[in-house]
């Protein structure tokens, strides 16, 4: 699923025509990519898999608000967490080890199913299956990303800075999106790394 749909994007730039819908729908998916990974999280609802190493107090997951976790598996002892040692916090994307504030890496020799420890092992331990994101990106991403479309039909081979009269343009990042779609999607970014 793409952040906006050519409609949207048409809509947004202000197009009537159908001259560019061939071009602008070649771009759709890559450009909801590359706004994912500068965001940092996802922007539909689908079904996901996380493995994470754990050692937090939260299990950070890429699509939220989640609605909902089939499962938590501790990928050293394959044994399933059960529903009732974690909280999970839907509109931040997080589900917290239950008693409240213990460590997802403590958890094995104290757990009902026992385990491996951690760092014994050297791969991540817990593998979540969840659903999760919006329903839809909110407008202001849904206008970024179709100004990273316009600015991407504009580029010329690679030009990172251009002026003609009194408009100029330039690409200021690595990623080719243009600083004031950056400022915009960094109000949106997930806060971890």
């Amino acid at each position: 699923m793409t952040i906006a749909t050519l409609a949207e994007v048409k809509a947004i730039l202000g197009l009537a025509d159908t001259e560019s819908d061939a071009r602008i729908t070649a771009m759709l998916g890559g450009v909801s990519s590359m706004v994912e990974k500068f965001t940092r999280r996802a922007w539909s609802n689908a079904s996901a898999s996380t493995i994470s190493s754990g050692g937090d107090r939260a299990l950070l997951l890429s699509r939220y608000p989640i609605t909902s976790v089939e499962t938590i598996t501790d990928r050293h002892s394959g044994f399933e967490v059960s529903s009732d040692q974690y909280r999970i916090d839907a509109p931040n994307g997080m589900v917290y080890r239950l008693p409240w504030g213990a460590y997802w890496a403590t958890m094995g020799d104290s757990s009902p199913f026992g385990g491996d420890s951690a760092s014994a092992q050297n791969i991540p331990r817990w593998q979540v299956e969840y659903t999760g994101g919006p329903d839809s990106a909110p407008d202001d991403v849904k206008m970024a990303f179709a100004e990273i479309i316009s600015s991407l039909m504009k580029s010329s081979g690679g030009i990172s800075s251009e002026k003609d009269g009194d408009y100029s343009y330039s690409i200021s990042n690595s990623m080719g999106i243009p600083p004031s779609a950056a400022f915009i999607l960094k109000s949106n970014m997930k806060g971890f790394g």
